[in-house]
């Protein structure tokens, strides 16, 4: 009536609450992780992509080959600026390809951190989801604990009464037999004192 149930003598729900505690304990691994990450993200400028001081997290394959492009670009506009003036139609696309370029790794770095945000949120969400489940365990794991109190009394309670019953119906076996028991060759040897 209660739902307790056990495997190999051990309450399931004390094995839940067990797995429940493990999961808690990763959620949280990965909910600081990810707010590492993202907080590590967050601080991270175009001006660093650049020069080439980025965190290891940023190291993307987009943010690499933007790298390249904005060094290429950078490049050709060294080279024109020696040759050529300022007003020159090279000269305006190759600054116009400069500053489409940092745009680019901008916007990549903005879809990064927005993604590391996503993600940080997402494990926050799921590790407050296995908090809640765990405490709902802890409430249903106490509240079976004494429920297995009464169990066990009750067991105990059962086990007096099967021993009593027991004991009655050696006692009645006992007497059918006696009332079997053939008194006509029977004698007396000497009166009861």
């Amino acid at each position: 009536s209660n739902d307790i149930a056990s495997i190999a003598g051990r309450p399931v729900s004390e094995e839940q609450l067990n797995q429940g505690g493990a999961l808690l304990g990763q959620a949280r691994v990965r909910t600081a992780e990810t707010k590492a990450k993202y907080d590590q993200i967050r601080t991270v400028r175009p001006n660093m992509v650049e020069s080439g001081s980025m965190p290891e997290a940023m190291t993307s394959g987009a943010i690499i080959a933007l790298r390249a492009q904005l060094g290429a670009a950078l490049g050709r506009e060294a080279d024109l600026v020696t040759q050529l003036g300022p007003s020159h139609p090279q000269m305006i696309a190759s600054r116009s390809q400069v500053r489409d370029a940092r745009r680019q790794i901008a916007d990549e770095l903005e879809r990064i951190v927005q993604a590391a945000r996503v993600e940080y949120e997402r494990a926050q969400s799921a590790e407050r989801s296995i908090t809640q489940r765990f405490s709902d365990l802890k409430k249903d794991n106490f509240q079976n604990s004494q429920v297995s109190v009464q169990l066990r009394e009750l067991e105990r309670e059962a086990e007096a009464h099967r021993s009593v019953y027991q004991a009655f119906l050696l006692r009645a076996r006992e007497s059918s037999e006696l009332v079997g028991v053939d008194t006509s060759n029977a004698r007396i040897i000497s009166d009861a004192s």
